[in-house]
């Protein structure tokens, strides 16, 4: 009984904290803090106010994410889309590409419509682009995507 006691402790606590150390990828939410949470919400919508920035600044056009990532946000450009002689009043729309914490990348995963509830990114991105309707969204650890406005709006 003694003997099969030691055996069985180790196990149970291996098991245990392997299982805690994957916690965060069943519960990603449970390793950030609420200000954290907050952070990364207000993250996502600045990312959207850019793209919208963007579009007004430029006859009405997105910003080429699939193909130059964030560096239509990032630099200044003409009306065209241009970034070799920026028009004067041209801004940057965001200081600097946002970082999932939860993921920790800032990849854009790009798909071609509005993604299903069950959608899952895959692993090693932080963002998701949908590139005909150009709506934005952030992931979870999971791939799944992240409800801003649920931190965003208590």
């Amino acid at each position: 009984m003694r003997r099969n006691l030691l055996i069985i402790i180790p196990v149970v606590f291996i098991a245990v904290v392997l299982f805690s150390r994957n916690l965060g990828f069943f519960f990603p939410e449970m390793f950030l803090s609420p200000q954290e949470l907050r952070d990364f919400g207000n993250d996502i919508q600045k990312v959207r106010t850019g793209i919208e920035e963007y579009q007004l600044y430029h006859n009405k056009s997105y910003p080429d994410l699939p193909g130059l990532g964030w560096k239509p946000l990032l630099q200044p450009s003409t009306a065209q889309g241009l970034f070799d002689a920026p028009e004067p009043g041209y801004l940057t729309f965001l200081h600097s590409p946002p970082l999932n914490p939860l993921t920790h990348s800032s990849v854009i995963y790009f798909i071609d419509s509005t993604p299903e509830s069950d959608f899952r990114a895959p692993t090693g991105y932080g963002f998701v682009w949908a590139t005909q309707s150009h709506r934005f969204w952030g992931i979870d650890a999971r791939g799944a995507l992240f409800d801003d406005h649920k931190y965003c709006h208590p």
